[in-house]
């Protein structure tokens, strides 16, 4: 049987803010892509402290090194913005036949029919 050996890397996901590091990390990750860099809100993934892939939160539009093996971060990224979208869109929507009028029915009962129990002494 032959031993394999593994390494494990300190994986970091965060905001990334405006700081002057953060938008060379950007720059940097569109220009190994040849593409616009990211804008807005954007989370970034960084290994051993180096930013090595990144997305827009609102739009899902990623960025990643095109020379590391990045694939999986590229995904954990894109399912973490997914799921801050669907978070952020869920504060503002009305549960759907819930109002402030609505009363609680006993399971099996005619909708609008008030029921009474029989009190237990």
């Amino acid at each position: 049987m032959n031993a394999q050996s593994t390494t494990s890397a300190a994986i970091t996901i965060r905001n990334m803010d405006s700081s002057e590091r953060d938008r060379r990390a950007l720059a940097h990750l569109a220009e190994l892509e040849t593409r616009e860099p990211l804008e807005g809100r954007v989370l970034g993934l960084e290994v051993e402290g180096a930013v090595v892939a990144a997305v827009e939160v609102d739009t899902g539009r990623s960025l990643a090194d095109p020379f590391s093996r990045t694939e999986e971060h590229r995904a954990v990224l894109e399912l973490r913005a997914k799921q801050l979208r669907h978070r952020h869109r869920g504060r503002h929507r009305r549960v759907r036949g819930l109002t402030s009028r609505s009363r609680p029915a006993l399971g099996g009962s005619p909708p609008g029919q008030i029921i009474s129990l029989p009190r237990v002494s």
